[in-house]
């Protein structure tokens, strides 16, 4: 019996060294792979640096400078920041707005069986342009011709808010000292809807602004601005009831309404010429 440790010893050392052999193998394999892991992944890498290294990313906006002063690109860029371009293609005059795609104004605009909705719900800036720019081209008429146009909606209140007011901007041009133009519209924004009123720039507090008393009620209303040269005519219901000289602002292609704590039915909106070809 005593023979036998001996032997028995050489077999336990035997598979003890078999044991250590299959560690280090399996060790070897994961090794290897590792190393042609990291490899792959390093490949890869340098694969990708080289792609955009040879293919640089372009930018999805392309700024061409356009001649002239550095005013006139600030004033482009204020035009940009102070009031979106209209999402639709601009449609030469005559310009009939097709109120069930005129979706690009102010959050308090919608459109609803074809006809546009003003909540009445935002307030507005009444120093500001408008709150939904019309796609009409006015620059489509002649020369000085486009300059002169007429600008007519129809239109109901259906519910008001205290500084209540509404109305049409005509002849605007968005500017790096602000917003440029002349204003037509129902209340003065302070308070009730008793007066219509045109105005510069700065709506509520224009010294030269004109008015006369008005109240809209909720009926149904035609409302028409006119510019010509210098003059601006106000109509409600085909009668004239302002007729404003003015020599500010001789040039300007935005056409818009605005409301403030209005809610507003819109069943039309035009734009025409006074050339005496298209109205």
């Amino acid at each position: 019996m005593e023979k036998n440790i001996p032997q028995l010893k050489s077999v336990e050392e035997d598979a003890a060294k078999q044991q250590r052999h299959n560690g280090n193998v399996v060790r070897l394999r994961w090794r290897r792979i590792a190393a042609v892991g990291g490899g792959g992944i390093l490949v890869l890498a340098i694969v990708t640096l080289v792609f955009f290294l040879a293919h640089p990313p372009q930018s999805s906006i392309a700024v061409t400078p356009s001649p002239g002063s550095s005013q006139h690109g600030l004033s482009s860029f204020a035009h940009a920041a102070l009031t979106p371009e209209p999402a639709l293609p601009l449609q030469p005059l005559p310009c009939t707005v097709n109120l069930r795609t005129w979706t690009d104004g102010a959050s308090d605009w919608q459109t609803h069986n074809s006809v546009l909705l003003n909540t009445g719900k935002k307030g507005w800036n009444a120093s500001g342009g408008p709150s939904i720019i019309a796609p009409c081209d006015v620059s489509s008429a002649s020369a000085w011709s486009s300059t002169n146009i007429a600008v007519e909606t129809t239109m109901r209140v259906t519910g008001a808010r205290d500084n209540a007011c509404f109305g049409i901007t005509i002849r605007g041009n968005p500017t790096i000292d602000g917003w440029q133009g002349y204003k037509a519209g129902v209340g003065n924004c302070l308070g009730e809807l008793d007066g219509a009123r045109v105005t510069g720039p700065d709506y509520a507090h224009d010294a030269q602004a004109k008015e006369i008393a008005f109240h809209p009620g909720t009926g149904m209303h035609t409302y028409r601005v006119e510019i010509e040269d210098t003059s601006i005519r106000f109509y409600v219901d085909r009668r004239l009831a302002l007729n404003v000289y003015d020599t500010r602002y001789l040039t300007g292609s935005e056409i818009g309404l605005w409301s403030q704590n209005t809610q507003l039915v819109v069943t039309s909106f035009k734009v025409t010429s006074l050339a005496g070809d298209n109205n």
